[in-house]
């Protein structure tokens, strides 16, 4: 359903965005017209140190930009890094 309403505003990559304003790109693959975001998790695991189980809740922004929450597997918030 979002993939028939919205896949034209997503391009070749989407950038999710944590609530501290840090961006992260994650590949766009398509597939008999539906999309999936595949590579890029890594640096996002790598990032917050976060494991199995985690939970990322993705919320349209506009034109190929998501806003990102992040959750861990007892569904606790995961804290976000200040540099």
């Amino acid at each position: 359903m979002f993939g028939g309403d919205f896949g034209d505003q997503i391009g070749c990559f989407a950038t999710l965005t944590d609530p501290k304003a840090y961006h992260f790109e994650v590949l766009v693959e398509r597939t008999n017209g539906v999309f999936f975001l595949t590579k890029g998790w890594k640096a996002i695991c790598d990032f917050y140190g976060i494991g199995l189980g985690a939970w990322v809740t993705l919320v349209f922004a506009g034109i190929g930009r998501f806003d990102m929450v992040l959750n861990d597997r007892f569904h606790k918030s995961i804290k976000y890094l200040v540099f």
